[in-house]
């Protein structure tokens, strides 16, 4: 199955040479919860229903910071 990306209005799809990385949902509710929260995606997807093939483009996320444990944010 082709990646997208499931932002709305979004329309990046994973190709080669392209240097978008795409990433999966976590598996930990909290955290998948605070995404879709994030992306404004609490009406359109179903926590239960999300998928391997639901996936976020890296234009959705902040560069140069990570996540290390649940609530702590560092930068690089």
């Amino acid at each position: 199955m082709p990646v997208s990306c499931v932002a709305k209005g979004c329309v990046n799809k994973r190709c080669s040479g392209s240097s978008k990385r795409f990433y999966a949902f976590p598996t930990d509710p909290v955290r998948r919860d605070a995404w879709l929260t994030a992306l404004c995606l609490l009406d359109v997807l179903i926590p239960t229903e999300i998928r391997s093939y639901h996936r976020v483009c890296s234009d959705h996320f902040v560069s140069g910071l990570y996540f290390v444990g649940l609530y702590s944010i560092y930068s690089t």
